[in-house]
């Protein structure tokens, strides 16, 4: 079972104790964000906990093969009256006076009994207990790569938010600086009034869209350290550079199709279900064998005409006993038959979810293949748009100071710009995710 391997990586990592503010770092890289949800997130730590309580089943399992072993301590008393009796000929009389008798005994046992042959039914219990074990554990990889791909999605979200505020605030600066420009030429008559105020409302609109993004970057980092299981205020801002964009034909996106449907912990788990359920429609089926079973027990025990016997913890008497039973089921009402039906059922249904989950996998594996290859041809668009767009300012800039350009149309150009700007960092952004969820499906980190 790994659930000794993961408790000694949280207890490396620091376990999962209250967090301090100190332990966050300010500059919070993804490498801190995804160290610090293993130790933290609550429906990674429920996983680990479900998986953990399987070994009381794997004990139980074990416990079939050996002794049932029972003690008993007891004391008895008892006081009766008799008023009445028999004659020599067997007649009921009153005796002249009641007569009492008082008896008391003290029994002391230690029993054992061992099934030896069931129909191999408890090798099936047992078989079935440790293939749930092994499910719940790869549920628990399973989790874990959830974890480490909406984390990676939420960290990268959260960076596009903090980048989209330095644009924002880039966009501020030539904001005011286009408004002094349009107060020099206003000076010299390059310049209306009308474009004075127009320069003026474009400021104050960039000031609200700063605020905005100001807003959302605080609340894109507050749900990642949500995800991360951060209780209170998010006192960190996530850094570091989206990975660089390539192209998805580099991938043989067969044999990731191959290696999920194979090694992945989705597909474990279904297939841990299928042997756990094979083993329990055994363990219904062995009913219907004959069952041997061995008991045996010693007894210490004492029986006294008086309460003598009363709490008597070292009585004399002793017996021994044993038996060997054999017991064959020869009518349950049709209990067996539908019991096994039951359990055959849900083999063959457990057979056919291991089934729909590889088709599954593999049509979300393709589909995310295709996404993250849609995502890289966006990226170099917006990139080669954003580019262009910059060059395309700096020229209406100089334009618009030579006074051979208006100010509305410079409006236009910078607008268009700013647009094309954000949507090459959201571009960034999305490939970045896309890759994350091609990463989770195939279980491991893609290189091109």
């Amino acid at each position: 079972m790994r659930t000794g391997l993961f408790y000694l990586t949280l207890l490396l990592m620091g376990g999962v104790g209250p967090i301090n503010a100190q332990e966050i770092p300010e500059r919070l890289t993804l490498e801190d964000a995804l160290r610090l949800a293993r130790q933290r997130n609550p429906a990674l730590l429920r996983s680990q906990a479900q998986a953990d309580a399987t070994g009381a089943d794997i004990r139980a399992g074990i416990g079939s093969f050996l002794p049932r072993v029972e003690g008993g301590l007891s004391f008895t008393g008892s006081s009766l009256t008799r008023v009445t009796g028999e004659d020599d000929f067997g007649q009921p009389v009153e005796l002249p006076s009641p007569i009492t008798f008082q008896s008391s005994g003290a029994s002391q046992t230690v029993g054992a009994s061992l099934t030896l042959f069931d129909g191999f039914r408890n090798v099936n219990t047992l078989k079935a207990a440790r293939a749930g074990a092994a499910a719940l554990d790869r549920a628990v990889d399973a989790e874990a790569l959830r974890l480490d791909a909406e984390i990676t999605r939420r960290f990268y979200d959260a960076r596009r938010a903090q980048l989209l505020v330095e644009i924002e605030q880039r966009l501020l600066a030539a904001r005011r600086e286009e408004l002094a420009a349009t107060e020099r030429l206003f000076g010299v008559a390059g310049q209306t009034q009308v474009d004075v105020l127009g320069a003026e409302i474009e400021v104050a609109r960039q000031e609200q869209s700063l605020e905005r993004a100001r807003g959302d970057a605080r609340k894109a980092t507050l749900t990642l350290a949500q995800e991360m299981g951060i209780e209170g205020e998010a006192g960190f801002e996530p850094v570091g550079d989206f990975p660089s964009p390539f192209d998805v034909r580099a991938l043989d996106t067969e044999a990731l199709v191959r290696r999920a449907i194979a090694r992945h912990p989705r597909i474990e788990v279904a297939t841990a279900r299928v042997a756990e359920a094979d083993y329990q429609t055994g363990a219904a089926r062995a009913v219907r064998w004959p069952t041997l079973e061995a008991r045996g027990s010693f007894t210490r025990f004492s029986n006294r005409n008086s309460y003598d016997a009363l709490f008597d913890l070292n009585p004399k008497d002793r017996n021994v006993g044993f038996s060997l039973t054999a017991s064959i089921p020869l009518f349950s009402g049709f209990q067996t038959s539908q019991t096994i039906a039951r359990a055959a059922a849900s083999e063959e249904a457990a057979r056919e979810d291991l089934r729909e989950e590889r088709l599954r996998l593999e049509r979300e594996v393709r589909s995310a293949i295709i996404d993250l290859g849609n995502a890289f041809r966006t990226v170099q668009l917006a990139r080669r748009s954003a580019e262009l767009g910059r060059r395309r300012v700096e020229m209406a800039r100089e334009q618009y100071r030579a006074g051979s350009l208006g100010f509305t149309e410079l409006q236009q150009i910078v607008t268009r710009s700013a647009d094309d700007e954000r949507q090459a960092l959201t571009a960034s952004m999305e490939f970045a995710t896309a890759l994350a969820t091609v990463q989770e499906l195939v279980g491991e980190r893609i290189q091109p």
